[in-house]
């Protein structure tokens, strides 16, 4: 057996120009963990979902997401039911 024989004939590629969460995207999408990065019609190198994961921000520090959190008397009206535990 060669590698011809399993390697994919259309490969997904993507730039030096790519944002990483777009190549992240990419990979998520089409279920791969490394993509070639092609400029000039000649292979760059390659990136893998790891490397571009540890150079992203998490979540807990990214400022495009806003979350909601309850007000602490929402809390207590769940777990109490009524708010005076919170006066």
């Amino acid at each position: 057996m060669f590698v011809k024989d399993c390697m994919s004939a259309n490969p997904i590629f993507i730039s030096p120009a790519t944002p990483i969460l777009e190549a992240l995207n990419i990979m998520k999408k089409n279920k791969i963990r490394q993509l070639p990065v092609v400029e000039n019609n000649k292979l760059a190198g390659l990136v893998t979902e790891r490397e571009l994961l540890t150079v992203t921000p998490s979540p807990a520090t990214t400022l495009s997401i806003r979350v909601e959190l309850p007000s602490v008397q929402d809390g207590c009206e769940r777990s109490y039911g009524e708010k005076a535990c919170c006066s």
